[in-house]
């Protein structure tokens, strides 16, 4: 019994001394390669997500952590059995101090990092938030014009206000997203802004900060938790999707990944019916060879044409549309380089997002050109502030700086009338994208966000950040059992 107990003994101060080191290792590795300290958010991505996901840019620290467990491991055992056939006891003693020593730096370490245990403790509250605070859309009457507005929805990949210059509101010594800070500076255009001479963006809060997170939280107004493989993802929710739908909207998700990932493609079939084109549409229907794979998928430059052919399709059927299109090329690490790409800087990332931004500029410049044009609304928003966290330390952005994602909103149905600068997060573009295209919403409130066209106060507005993101951020038995 007792060599049982210390084989147990044994096998738990190597787990306990492994799982120290590798939060550390992790920790360390978000912050410094990543810049984000969305620990569950990150986990999320990698397990609930891995279909359809480029692992590439894991790979490192992947292999170093097998690395740390493998020499952990069987360094414990050689250790073990070197000091036992010497008879010296005292080793364990000594073996075990270094654990609890290690454990208190490495958690110590966590908590600075990322705040692990912060989660923890979060996690082990409540929050009335969405009791207080949720509004179900089967509660309000939302109604349309007779007439009703075409969509056009775009999602660019870690887009952020950052990438302006110092004089907009960025905090870059150059532009180097110059047409997007165009649009936003364009009084025809809106930005939630009074003189339309500063970018303003969305915040994102707890769970909601990647990419499958932030489209949840911008169609349905709430954050994406720890949602449940059912035959329904996330069945309490209502969606833009689910409304347009009712309305007889035709609606289409273009993106070049694969929309397996973190089961995205089953969120908008099942919340809208959308018809899913991606990279498994593109090889499917010839668009792309089958063993064509560039980044994670295929490229912004075929994305752009392939929504331009899909909107020659839809634009003049007579049906309303809703177009949903996510980029990808400006993803970390460094962004996908592509012909289009220009070589006015060393860095490359910086050359992609140049591109980005042009390529955007110039589609919305042929969907300006169309005949559907006139009653269609086009909304620009980042989906969350980059990864890429080397070239943000390269530039020597501040902590303190407000990291924000890009948002305008081009040929809308409402004018921005307001005589002061509004404060949101991309929960608030779940209502704001409906009054964009004409939508009146009673009470302006949808989910946990606000139509920023109305005076009603937003959640961030109301609670300020930090504590709208620790609300988020405790269990909520409202989520649980009515949401996801």
């Amino acid at each position: 019994m007792n060599k049982i107990l210390n084989v147990l003994g044994k096998i738990f101060l190597i787990i306990i001394l492994t799982v120290s080191l590798l939060g550390a290792l992790v920790s360390g590795w978000l912050v410094n390669h990543l810049g984000t300290k969305d620990l569950y958010g990150t986990i999320f991505s990698i397990i609930q997500g891995g279909d359809g996901a480029n692992m590439k840019p894991f790979y490192f620290i992947i292999v170093e952590s097998v690395i740390l467990i493998i020499v952990i491991v069987d360094g414990s055992i050689i250790l073990f059995r070197v000091f036992k056939d010497r008879g010296r006891k005292w080793f364990y003693s000594v073996y075990i101090m270094a654990v609890i020593s290690v454990f208190i730096v490495c958690m110590q370490y966590i908590e600075d990092k990322v705040g692990a245990l912060t989660l923890i403790e979060r996690q082990l509250a409540e929050t009335t938030l969405f009791e207080d605070e949720y509004v179900d859309p089967d509660d309000v009457r939302i109604t349309f014009p007779d007439g009703k507005r075409n969509l056009i929805y775009i999602s660019i990949e870690s887009m952020e206000d950052t990438f302006s210059s110092v004089r907009y509101g960025g905090d870059l010594g150059r532009d180097v997203i110059p047409e997007l800070t165009k649009l936003q500076l364009d009084k025809d255009n809106v930005n939630f802004t009074v003189d339309h001479n500063m970018l303003n963006g969305a915040y994102t809060p707890a769970y909601t900060a990647w990419t499958a997170a932030s489209q949840v939280a911008q169609t349905s107004g709430v954050p994406l938790k720890d949602y449940e493989h059912t035959d329904r993802y996330m069945p309490g929710v209502v969606s833009i999707g689910d409304i347009l739908s009712r309305y007889g909207y035709k609606q289409v998700y273009i993106s070049g990944s694969d929309m397996n990932y973190a089961d995205m493609s089953e969120y908008y079939s099942q919340h809208g019916g959308y018809e899913m084109q991606d990279m498994n549409y593109a090889v499917k229907n010839g668009l792309v060879p089958s063993d064509y794979y560039e980044n994670w998928g295929y490229e912004d430059e075929k994305l752009f044409q392939f929504a331009k052919d899909e909107l020659g399709k839809i634009g003049d059927s007579g049906q309303p549309f809703n177009l949903f299109i996510a980029t990808m090329d400006t993803h970390f690490p460094d962004g996908y380089k592509c012909r289009l790409c220009p070589d006015n800087s060393d860095i490359q990332y910086e050359n992609v997002l140049s591109c980005e931004s042009s390529q955007l500029e110039s589609f919305i410049e042929w969907v300006k050109k169309q005949d559907f044009y006139e009653n269609t609304t086009i909304i620009l928003s980042g989906d969350h502030p980059t990864m890429e966290e080397n070239y943000i330390k390269e530039n020597n952005v501040p902590d303190n700086y407000d990291r924000k994602t890009y948002v305008v909103i081009i040929n809308p149905e409402e004018k921005y009338t307001l005589g002061y600068d509004r404060q949101f997060t991309v929960f608030d573009m779940y209502p704001t994208t409906l009054a964009a295209i004409g939508a009146e919403i009673e009470g302006d409130r949808l989910g946990l966000g606000v139509n920023l066209f109305s005076d009603t106060p937003t959640l961030l507005e109301k609670y300020g950040y930090y504590r709208l993101n620790g609300e988020l951020g405790k269990k909520s038995v409202y989520y649980d059992e009515k949401l996801k």
